[in-house]
């Protein structure tokens, strides 16, 4: 009876391993398919920022910038938001994961050498000391924010002149990759203090 439920017990973590696998691919997905359709907005707008210019007055130009710019800014902030929510989702599975090879390696220690994956349920880690603490395809997005606010604040600016539009691009793209690598490392490192006060002990 005792050799059945060991039996059973293992069928169940290798069928959790397998869901959450796909589960996490399923997400991975998801992520891709929204950064892409977001790539799609801003190339929509920025194709049809011609067309409308082409409507409106002199006087409305820099209004309408502004206008397309700050929308392609607004989008790009929450793609980035759910991006990175879902890599730490993603992370949060693999973690999940790892606490089932950790289980069969300790019925089967000999297989330690053959892992491909530490069997650990803190991994994988985010590395927070780095200068973006997320990768692939949010970098661009991360780009395409500064590259937005930097366009309207030199429209803004132009008003005065265009040494003055210059100077404040330059001032708020710095300003922009701060408080967004600010941000995103905050909500990093929310995660990470919120992970380390449920890591399952060894002897779970």
């Amino acid at each position: 009876m005792a050799e059945d439920n060991s039996k059973l017990g293992v069928e169940f973590l290798l069928a959790e391993f397998n869901a959450i696998q796909q589960r996490a691919i399923q997400i991975e997905q998801s992520k891709s398919s929204s950064i892409n359709f977001y790539l799609v907005i801003v190339a929509a707008t920025i194709a049809g920022i011609p067309g409308v210019l082409s409507l409106v007055t002199a006087e409305a130009v820099r209004l309408v910038l502004i206008a397309m710019f700050s929308f392609i800014f607004a989008v790009g902030l929450l793609t980035l938001d759910h991006s990175v929510n879902q890599a730490v989702n993603i992370i949060r599975l693999y973690r999940r994961a790892g606490k089932i090879r950790r289980f069969f390696l300790t019925q089967a220690s000999d297989i330690k050498v053959y892992l491909p994956f530490e069997a650990s349920d803190s991994l994988p880690r985010i590395n927070l000391p780095s200068s973006l603490a997320y990768r692939g395809a949010e970098v661009t997005v991360f780009a395409i924010n500064i590259a937005s606010v930097t366009i309207i604040s030199a429209v803004i600016f132009s008003f005065a002149s265009w040494l003055w539009a210059i100077i404040a691009a330059l001032a708020a793209a710095g300003m922009t990759w701060q408080l967004q690598r600010l941000y995103f490392r905050k909500k990093l490192q929310r995660f990470e203090k919120a992970k380390r006060s449920i890591i399952f002990s060894e002897t779970a």
